[in-house]
């Protein structure tokens, strides 16, 4: 019975010391350090005392339950490892996570980093900002919501894109009111890939800018092949874009149509429409188009270029004027006529714009041309000026560049800045002389000076191919220019 126990106590005695031992171990050392044997080698540190003081069956039972228990101390060893390699895995992958990403307060501004401006030679004179950005956040950006921007009257002035960490659209909201954009239009895509570890999208942004109210108000393309083909001409321009309420949508000039003439000359290019659209602007034009296989003539009243435009409609109180007027046209035909038959050289001016244009007598080119030709032949600055119009397009007069250059030189010479306009124009295209970037911006720039309104343009769309040198030759030989008259530039009519 004493045996017995002796032998429940011994027992007892070394469960409890080697639970302590483990307690101790996991206290005073790193578990992750010790190993299986190094656990059990210290347990039986704290068991030697003990068991000297039993018996040899109790020693025997004790050194067995010692071992389960070191056996067991092993295998909860195992498992701490275990968990600490996780841990360590865990904070290794959460590094280089953050070695990856982008924090937000760091992530640059892609789209002010990407941003490319269009705002150029194709696009001056833009109205003020609103101060009011609309963003539109698109799947993606379609044809169709550009080309509804542009029916509306805004202008792309500059695009962005890139790909990237994720942008917040207060990112967009900074650059569109940085570069004056009313509308932008928003596309992002997540980029799906096994090798990248954060979000990254592929982004893609328009702005676009309310215009002026345009002068012609269509967004013209060159030729398409086939329309070439059918027309067997590569000259001439497609109408891409109508924009709303403008004088081509007021005179049902329809998107696909292919613009051929205006007031009887060809149409060349995109450019060359641009500069007629300037030439003739606030004026009534024939506009020859290509439709569905047939040309037609349509009349069109262009807007100024300021982009205020004439009356459509008239009153009962308008048409009783227009009918006065028309009575006092008459008048001042016949009072024209006798004094331009006596040989007055304004007289003859103004008589030749009375056939020209059907003002107090049926409308008569071949006539207008022969009164011009007298009054140029006289010197008269606005007479010569006319005359070569006659040439340029052939009203009156067999069509000839060289010719309506020759009379453009006559009046430009003498100041008159319709002229000069005209005259850089035919420098810049080589039309009827030698194309000549120093003297087409040296034209511009006088009648610019002169307050034509088309001027400046077309001198900063050269300006932006020719060398500063050529650039500072032209402004020379601006400011060294004198007028033959003074009166030159004065328009009677």
């Amino acid at each position: 019975m004493k045996n017995k126990f002796a032998a429940i106590l011994g027992v007892a005695v070394l469960s409890f010391l080697s639970q302590r031992a483990f307690t101790q171990v996991q206290i005073i050392g790193n578990p992750q350090q010790l190993n299986p044997a190094q656990s059990a080698a210290m347990g039986a540190q704290f068991v030697a005392p003990v068991a000297g003081a039993v018996n040899a069956y109790v020693d025997r039972q004790n050194q067995a339950q010692a071992a389960q228990i070191a056996e067991q101390n092993a295998e909860r060893q195992l498992q701490l490892d275990a968990e600490s390699a996780a841990q360590a895995l865990a904070m290794q992958q959460k590094q280089a996570q953050e070695e990856t990403s982008y924090p937000a307060t760091t992530i640059p501004n892609a789209f002010s980093q990407f941003y490319q401006d269009r705002v150029g030679a194709s696009i001056t004179n833009l109205p003020p900002y609103s101060g009011n950005t609309k963003i539109s956040t698109l799947a993606t950006t379609t044809t169709n919501d550009i080309k509804e921007l542009q029916r509306s009257g805004y202008g792309l002035i500059g695009v962005s894109a890139f790909q990237g960490p994720p942008q917040s659209q207060d990112a967009v909201m900074v650059q569109a009111k940085k570069v004056g954009a009313d509308v932008v239009l928003l596309s992002s895509a997540r980029l799906e890939s096994q090798q990248i570890s954060v979000d990254r999208y592929q982004y893609a942004a328009g702005f676009f800018r309310k215009m002026k109210t345009p002068v012609l108000g269509i967004i013209g393309l060159p030729l398409p092949s086939e329309i070439r083909q059918q027309l067997e001409r590569n000259t001439g321009v497609f109408v891409g874009i109508v924009i709303n309420d403008s004088p081509a949508f007021n005179a049902n000039i329809l998107e696909g149509d292919a613009i051929l003439k205006m007031n009887g000359e060809d149409v060349m290019s995109v450019a060359d429409l641009t500069k007629r659209n300037l030439m003739f602007a606030g004026q009534k034009v024939d506009v020859e188009i290509w439709r569905k296989g047939q040309s037609k003539t349509i009349s069109v009243q262009l807007n100024n270029v300021d982009g205020t435009s004439a009356p459509i409609t008239q009153n009962s109180t308008e048409s009783a004027a227009v009918e006065s007027a028309a009575k006092a046209d008459i008048e001042q035909f016949e009072i024209n006529k006798a004094k331009a038959e006596n040989g007055d050289a304004e007289a003859q001016d103004k008589l030749g714009f009375c056939y020209f244009n059907g003002k107090g007598v049926t409308r008569d080119y071949a006539e207008a041309a022969k009164w011009f030709r007298k009054a140029a032949d006289q010197e008269n600055a606005q007479a010569q000026f006319r005359l070569g119009f006659c040439y340029k397009i052939g009203q009156g007069v067999p069509q000839d560049s060289a010719e309506a250059a020759i009379w453009f030189q006559k009046s430009a010479d003498q100041g008159y800045a319709k002229a000069q306009f005209l005259l850089g124009d035919c420098y810049d295209g080589g039309i009827g002389v030698t194309k000549d970037a120093v003297e087409a911006y040296k034209w511009y720039n006088l009648a610019s000076a002169q307050g034509n309104e088309g001027a400046p343009t077309l001198r900063n769309i050269i300006a932006a191919s020719m060398t500063p040198d050529q650039i500072a030759e032209a402004q020379k030989l601006s400011r060294e220019f004198k007028p033959h008259k003074e009166s030159a530039s004065t328009n009677s009519n």
